[in-house]
C-alpha cells in the first residue's frame, strides 16, 4: 500500500475532481448528482484539513499559546541562520541607559619593521576594540549646618538645610528606583533587597523603609492614573492585552491598555467581560466623539482576537500583527500554502517600512500600492524595495 501524505492526498482529489468536471462536460452527470459530488468532495477535503491541523503542533510561534505552555526546542539553537547570540535587541530598547563614554586613541609612533618615525604620518583606517563595565559608586552628600549665638541678643542661629534633607538620614532618587525596581519588577523578596542594597551602599535599609517606597509609589500612580485613563481615551488608536499573575496564590489577571508610550495596567480576578467593564477603559472608547454624528470615526482597538473584544462595537477591531504571524505560520507549516508564506512576508516587510519612515506609518498612495500588491512574490519584493529607497 503507497504511504499517504498530504501531497498525495491533494494530488487525489485534484485528479477526481478533473475526472469529475470531464463527465459533466459530456454532460453525463445530472445536476442533482454534480452537487451531491461537490458536498461530498468538500466534506472530504475539510476532513483532511482538520486531520492536518490536529497532526501539526502548534508552540508560542505558531500559535496564541505563551511560551510557558510550549515544551522545550532542543533545536532551537541548531536551526539554519543560527549563530547562538541569542534574540535580536529591539529599537531603542537601551536609549535611556544612563552611561559614560570615554574616548581614547591609540597612536602609532614607529614602523615596528623599519623603526621609521610614524607620528607625523597621517592615519588611514582605525581598528575599535570596546571595554563595557559598570562601576557601583555610593554618593553620600554631608552638609554641615553652622550654628551660631547672635553676641547682640544671644539668639541661636542654624544654617538652613536643602529642602529634600528634612531629617538626619535620607537615601536618594537612585537608591529609592533601583530598590522599588527590584521588588515590583523583577520580584525580588524584601528581604533579599534589603541585603543587596546592604551590599552596594553599606547601609542596613529596613524591610519596613522599603514598603514604605512601595507605598509612595502606589499614592503617586494613583494620582497619575485617571489622567492617564483620559489620555488613552483620546487616542485614536488603542491597544489591549491580558496575561495572568499568581495572587495570593490565586490565578488573577492583568489587563493592559496602551497606546503610543502611555501604558496602564489594572489587576482584577477575571479575564472576560465583567472584568473589561469593571476596569471601563474599552467600553468609554469613542464616546466622546459619538455625539450625533454618525459618521464619526470610531477608535481602533488592537488585540489578540480573543472573543470578549468583539462584543465592544463602539470601536473598530484590528488585529496583533505577531498573533498574524504566529496563525500563517502554522498554516503554512500544516497545509504548505503558498499564500501563508507570501502574507508573511508582505507583513514583515510593511512592518520594517513603517518603522523606517518619519512617520511611523504609510501615506495614503503607498497603503493602496501595498493593498493592491500582484501576487507574484518577485514582482512585489522589487516594488517595495523601489518605493523604500525612493523614500530614503
Amino acid at each position: 500500500m503507497a504511504k499517504v501524505s498530504r501531497q498525495s492526498l491533494n494530488e487525489m482529489m485534484a485528479e477526481q475532481r478533473t475526472q469529475f468536471a470531464a463527465l459533466q462536460a459530456s454532460g453525463e452527470v445530472t445536476p442533482a448528482v454534480a452537487a451531491l459530488f461537490e458536498t461530498l468532495l468538500s466534506m472530504l477535503q475539510m476532513l483532511v484539513l482538520l486531520l492536518l491541523e490536529k497532526k501539526t503542533k502548534k508552540t508560542s510561534q505558531t500559535s496564541d499559546l505563551p511560551s510557558s505552555l510550549t515544551p522545550f526546542d532542543k533545536t532551537a539553537a541548531s536551526r539554519k541562520g543560527s549563530k547562538r547570540k541569542g534574540p535580536k535587541p529591539e529599537r531603542g530598547q537601551y536609549e535611556k541607559v544612563r552611561r559614560e563614554v570615554q574616548q581614547q586613541t591609540s597612536p602609532v609612533c614607529e614602523c615596528s619593521g623599519c623603526g621609521e618615525d610614524l607620528s607625523e604620518t597621517a592615519s588611514e583606517d582605525c581598528q575599535r576594540r570596546v571595554l563595557v563595565d559598570i562601576e557601583f559608586v555610593t554618593k553620600e552628600t554631608r552638609i554641615d549646618a553652622e550654628i551660631k549665638r547672635c553676641p547682640k541678643c544671644s539668639k541661636v542661629n542654624r544654617g538652613a538645610f536643602p529642602e529634600n534633607m528634612p531629617g538626619p538620614l535620607q537615601y536618594g532618587n537612585g537608591i529609592i528606583a533601583l530598590a522599588t525596581d527590584l521588588m515590583i519588577s523583577q520580584m525580588v523578596p524584601l528581604k533579599r533587597t534589603a541585603q543587596l542594597l546592604k551590599m552596594m551602599c553599606g547601609r542596613q535599609i529596613s524591610e519596613a523603609t522599603l514598603v514604605k517606597w512601595v507605598r509612595r509609589l502606589h499614592q503617586t500612580l494613583a494620582d497619575w492614573e485617571p489622567a492617564a485613563i483620559e489620555r488613552l481615551l483620546e487616542m485614536p488608536v488603542l491597544h489591549a492585552d491580558e496575561t495572568s499573575i499568581r495572587v495570593n496564590r490565586k490565578n488573577h489577571w492583568i489587563h493592559i491598555c496602551s497606546s503610543a508610550d502611555l501604558v496602564v495596567k489594572k489587576c482584577h480576578p477575571k479575564r472576560g467581560a465583567k472584568a473589561v467593564n469593571s476596569i471601563n477603559i474599552i467600553p468609554r472608547m469613542g464616546a466622546r466623539g459619538s455625539g450625533d454624528d454618525d459618521d464619526a470615526k470610531k477608535p481602533v482597538l488592537v488585540h489578540d482576537r480573543w472573543a470578549t473584544y468583539f462584543k465592544y462595537d463602539n470601536v473598530d477591531h484590528a488585529l496583533c500583527g505577531p498573533h498574524l504571524l504566529r496563525n500563517l505560520k502554522h498554516i503554512e507549516k500544516a497545509h504548505r500554502h503558498k499564500w501563508a508564506q507570501n502574507m508573511r512576508r508582505l507583513l514583515l516587510d510593511t512592518c520594517w517600512e513603517v518603522a523606517d519612515a518619519d512617520a511611523k506609518k504609510l501615506s495614503e498612495t503607498r497603503f493602496e500600492e501595498v493593498s493592491a500588491l500582484p501576487r507574484d512574490p518577485r514582482r512585489r519584493q522589487s516594488r517595495v524595495a523601489t518605493t523604500t529607497a525612493a523614500q530614503r
